[in-house]
């Protein structure tokens, strides 16, 4: 389910009384993203307790420096970049805890399955299972791409600060992401 613009302007709402210090606001802007911020978070680790504790922190920090909060453009953008910053540091912290050397970027699992899949109702379940593997055949950083216009509803511009990425890289990733699964789906038909 993506991010609607009637959602983004709610967001914006509850992020600015929230920023005014009403805990009310706070906690329903938690209740709306929170399941959106896991499913993403997930896609990146596949530790749901280190996604849900990822989160919490998340809020915790932004309530602790809500005076000090700029305005954003974009909230979901913003929680979404807030989260993967913070996963990358706990990740981290857990790595060096346990002398691990494996980085974050190779636990980076942004596998999408069939059930995401919702393209209007024409997709049958062997289209929709050939198209999940043709995406998820994809390298790591187009899926993302992918799962967040998509699945999440995020313009270019919004991507590009999540991933940290040019604009122009973002609409690369796309096209070439989109080009690749057309050419393997029209392959395997």
């Amino acid at each position: 389910m993506a991010f609607n613009q009637q959602e983004k302007t709610e967001y914006a709402c509850l992020w600015q009384r929230m920023k005014e210090g009403d805990q009310d606001a706070m906690g329903t802007l938690f209740k709306k993203v929170n399941k959106r911020m896991y499913n993403y978070g997930y896609k990146i680790v596949d530790e749901p307790a280190l996604v849900r504790d990822a989160i919490q922190e998340v809020f915790v920090t932004i309530w602790r420096k809500k005076e000090n909060l700029a305005d954003v453009t974009s909230v979901p953008a913003y929680l979404f970049v807030a989260l993967k910053r913070k996963l990358y540091r706990m990740k981290q912290k857990q790595q060096r805890k346990y002398q691990k050397e494996d980085s974050l970027r190779e636990h980076n699992k942004f596998r999408i399955s069939a059930d995401e899949l919702s393209i209007k109702d024409a997709v049958n379940e062997q289209d929709k299972e050939r198209l999940a593997a043709a995406i998820n055949n994809l390298p790591a950083q187009k899926r993302e791409v992918i799962y967040l216009f998509f699945y999440n509803g995020m313009d270019y511009d919004e991507i590009s600060e999540i991933m940290d990425l040019h604009i122009r890289t973002v609409r690369n990733y796309m096209s070439i992401a989109l080009k690749r699964v057309r050419q393997s789906v029209k392959i395997n038909s």
